[in-house]
């Protein structure tokens, strides 16, 4: 990210230096996740979702200039629909599968 003024980048480190010294990404009330806890080998659409709800949540709560922190948020909101599709999708053919396969009498 890019700063024009060198106070607000300074700013930003020092707000990023001391989430990493916590141990947290600051996100609003109740949202904080810790670091240290990666996100599991296979993730699935829940946990993808759940980082990205934190990581939004985070960049809402930044004291960056408010064009920035808006193309962020909404390039992570875009992110967050997709994979909201892909899970919707992969789920309805789970489901799909299912039907025709009871339905075939295979198992």
């Amino acid at each position: 990210m890019t700063y024009r003024d060198p106070e607000a980048r300074r700013q930003h480190d020092r707000e990023r230096r001391r989430c990493e010294r916590a141990g947290v990404v600051a996100g609003a009330a109740g949202t904080e996740k810790n670091l240290s806890d990666p996100l599991p080998e296979r993730p699935t659409v829940a946990d993808v979702t759940a980082a990205l709800a934190v990581e939004i949540n985070r960049v809402r709560a930044s004291k960056v200039d408010a064009l920035a922190r808006a193309r962020c948020v909404g390039y992570l909101a875009g992110v967050l629909l997709k994979a909201l599709e892909t899970g919707d999708l992969a789920e309805r053919i789970e489901k799909l599968e299912q039907h025709f396969t009871k339905k075939d009498g295979r198992q």
